[in-house]
């Protein structure tokens, strides 16, 4: 009975292990191969004199004002006719595709679900107002924001290696001013963070000078932003603005591989684990029976 116990635990520490690295399963998707994509409804994007490097996407519902000398270079997705107008130019062309844009937009939804649900490693109570530096932890970092992001020429900077992740989870809103912002440090680019903002129809804001590197999820926020390294999915039915002068680069957020599993050491899928133990169990429970019979 005793070798049985040691083995369950055994059994048990190793299926923890495969749903911590299913952690790294976090991913856009097709979501990942847009610049700015908004949510459903009446989300509006009114670029003004701004660059845009890669993909643009309008969910049902919504518009893309592209005004001069506003540039996209890429592609513009669209659910219907009739959804992009403006004098901007465009360096690529132009898409009825509903289905892909629908596809998008629910694995941009499935990242913001998945993230939100995430345990965090790192927890800041209450507002974010000053200089803040994270190192990462060689893995997967979720660092959880209970209030809001006021930076006004301050920053937090993430610094770490190209196996660190970032998820900054911010349960209130975001207003960047000054400075300073969103910063990749030492050893980390933008493809590994991921801000996912929690709040509901709060409006957010970035101010020229800001700096946001990562890509942002706000599937419920209307925004007001400069410049961004990464990629924006936002909306809540309300205003999408890019403020003169902004440019986004496309950087898809792509998490590095979990780190392999010491060598000898076998490590099942959080499935198969899950079924061993109940077998392992049933096991258990017939020695059990025979020793008593």
């Amino acid at each position: 009975m005793k070798f049985i116990k040691r083995w369950a635990a055994t059994l048990v520490a190793v299926g923890v292990m495969g749903m911590a690295s299913s952690a790294w399963a976090l991913s856009l998707g097709s979501a990942a191969d847009f610049a700015v994509l908004t949510v459903p409804g009446s989300s509006y994007l009114n670029f003004s004199a701004v660059t845009v490097n890669g993909n643009v996407g309008v969910g049902s519902g919504g518009s893309l004002n592209l005004m001069s000398p506003s540039t996209i270079n890429g592609d513009v997705y669209l659910t219907s006719a009739g959804q992009m107008y403006g004098p901007g130019t465009l360096n690529g062309t132009s898409t009825v595709n509903a289905p892909y844009v629908a596809q998008a937009i629910s694995d941009a939804m499935t990242a913001y679900n998945t993230a939100t649900a995430l345990a965090p490693t790192v927890t800041i109570n209450g507002n974010l107002t000053t200089n803040t530096s994270i190192t990462g932890n060689g893995g997967m970092n979720v660092i959880k924001i209970t209030g809001n992001v006021n930076l006004n020429s301050q920053s937090l900077t993430l610094n770490g290696t190209s196996a660190d992740t970032f998820v900054i989870n911010v349960a209130g809103g975001f207003d960047l001013g000054g400075n300073g912002g969103i910063v990749a440090g030492a050893g980390v680019s933008a493809s590994q963070i991921l801000i996912n903002v929690e709040s509901s129809g709060t409006k957010l804001t970035s101010k020229v000078g800001n700096i946001v590197d990562g890509t942002l999820l706000a599937p419920y926020d209307p925004l007001e932003f400069h410049s961004v390294s990464g990629a924006i999915f936002a909306g809540g039915g309300g205003e999408v603005k890019l403020m003169s002068d902004a440019t986004v680069d496309n950087v898809p957020f792509s998490p590095p591989p979990p780190p392999p599993p010491p060598p000898g050491t076998a490590v099942p899928e959080p499935l198969t684990a899950g079924l061993s133990l109940l077998g392992l169990v049933a096991l258990g429970f017939k020695a059990v029976s025979r020793q008593r019979a």
